[in-house]
């Protein structure tokens, strides 16, 4: 019994949808920043790490009352999270076992980069925040002063 035109047609159109879907997924390319890593799923999981353990970190130090109060420091993990949202919510579904659509990973794939410098300049600014002053001695006088240190 032939193949009626139609189930022809949506045949064709399924296949050259997979080949062009296929065909995005696979051109995801690293960002300059993740070029120690093999492949962009562990240079995701290792983004996803990493904020883990920053936030960790940050918990830490304010359990123990180390964290100051700081609007750039409240500011950079706002920033954070923003950036890191879709990265996070892809893990959740992951872990959930949800579909998750080739559409949005490509989403993710292009939010990663942003989400990881993100990370990085909180982590920066909370350890300036949270390091001692250092002690320097002036060359005009045999005092000692206090000064941040400048990263």
């Amino acid at each position: 019994m032939p193949r009626s035109p139609q189930i022809i047609n949506d045949t064709k159109l399924s296949l050259a949808s997979l080949c062009l879907l296929l065909t995005c997924i696979s051109c995801a390319s690293l960002p300059a920043s993740a070029v120690k890593f093999n492949n962009f799923s562990d240079y995701a999981e290792a983004v996803f790490k990493h904020q883990n353990q920053v936030i960790s970190r940050m918990m830490m130090l304010n359990d123990n009352e180390q964290l100051p109060d700081s609007d750039e420091l409240d500011n950079q993990e706002q920033v954070m999270q923003d950036a890191c949202r879709l990265l996070n919510e892809y893990a959740e579904m992951e872990i959930d076992g949800d579909f998750i659509s080739p559409f949005f990973t490509r989403t993710v794939q292009n939010s990663i980069e942003g989400c990881d410098l993100s990370i990085k300049k909180w982590n920066n600014c909370s350890t300036r925040l949270t390091q001692p002053p250092i002690l320097r001695v002036s060359r005009h006088s045999s005092k000692l002063r206090l000064s941040p240190q400048r990263s």
